[in-house]
């Protein structure tokens, strides 16, 4: 089935509402005995309460999609704003273990390069996670196939874990890389993560609905014409109305 676009389907709607305009002054159209009519009127409205709910489930996945990238990259108190300055903390206390600092540097590194797939496909080339110091081919799998997101989150609850194990030594002064707060954060971007992929879900199925109904629109419009074409004829000026109105 072919995937048709918003402006697409508000465009098919809107030929259909034209349509209906012209059939409405033809005597043999415009009463509830014609059932081609009725039918067109039926899809008619059902095909603009699903574009207005199409248009309400696509505009919740872009406030969402938003709201987590920014919580992820761009906010003050987002996720890479704290790795920044908990990787500062770890360097600048010298009661912390050196391996301990290393691989917290490594894992925020990795974490710095992740690229979405659809600026660049290079999962195949993508480091293995740091959560598994020698991954199986089964873990290097699961790694590839978590959205980039999920890549980071995963590694976030790997620092919070690393970070843990210090005990006293790691007591920054700053609130928000305390381990309380990091875990507030873990579970903030983990519900984001679960919002995003059900409205996206909620946005592919509102997607095939239009898809579905733009078909059906679409051929019963068609139907009609030609039963103007064959009740007025070819040269009426009934079919004339309608000749150029095309979905």
């Amino acid at each position: 089935m072919k995937n048709i676009g918003k402006a697409s389907f508000a465009n098919k709607i809107e030929k259909a509402r034209q349509l209906i305009e012209k059939l409405a002054t033809m005597e043999k159209f415009n009463s509830n005995d014609n059932k081609m009519m009725v039918v067109l009127q039926q899809i008619f409205a059902e095909a603009t309460v699903i574009k207005a709910t199409s248009e309400e489930v696509e505009d919740h996945k872009k406030v969402l999609v938003r709201r987590r990238s920014h919580k992820y990259h761009k906010d003050a108190d987002g996720l890479m704003k704290r790795l920044t300055r908990i990787n500062k903390h770890l360097q600048g206390t010298v009661e912390i273990d050196a391996d301990a600092k290393l691989l917290v540097k490594k894992i925020i590194s990795n974490m710095r390069n992740y690229r979405s797939k659809k600026k660049k496909n290079t999962e195949d080339k993508m480091p293995p996670n740091p959560v598994t110091e020698n991954p199986t081919e089964g873990d290097r799998k699961n790694t590839l196939h978590k959205s980039t997101f999920g890549r980071r989150l995963a590694d976030l609850q790997h620092i919070i874990s690393i970070l843990s194990s210090m005990g006293p030594t790691y007591t920054p002064n700053a609130e928000l890389i305390s381990i309380a707060s990091l875990q507030q954060l873990s579970v903030t971007l983990e519900q984001l993560n679960k919002d995003v992929a059900k409205a996206k879900a909620l946005a592919k199925k509102s997607g095939s609905n239009r898809n579905e109904v733009a078909e059906n629109l679409a051929e019963i419009c068609k139907n009609t014409k030609y039963l103007v074409e064959s009740t007025y004829g070819k040269e009426s000026p009934e079919y004339r109305m309608v000749k150029e109105i095309k979905i």
